[in-house]
């Protein structure tokens, strides 16, 4: 099965919302422009969302998906076990 990517415009721009309200404009504009917390981010909601899911119709992924995978990449980064 060949997996379609999420648009990283897109994605950018509703991590980009999330993280605002958690840690301000200026942080949120460096945490979603570095590659490796975005590209965590953003394979994780892939992997472990209805994103993955075999009917194209039916693909999406909510603001808990994207918070979900901001925590364990955050999480990650600092080896913390979860």
């Amino acid at each position: 099965m060949i997996m379609e990517h999420i648009n990283r415009d897109n994605f950018a721009l509703e991590l980009k919302s999330i993280l605002v309200s958690c840690v301000g404009k200026d942080y949120a504009r460096a945490l979603t422009e570095n590659e490796e917390f975005f590209n965590l981010v953003i394979s994780d909601v892939e992997e472990t969302s209805a994103w993955n899911d075999s009917d194209k119709r039916h693909r999406y992924y909510t603001d808990d998906d994207i918070r979900l995978a901001i925590g364990r990449a955050i999480m990650w980064k600092f080896g913390i076990d979860f």
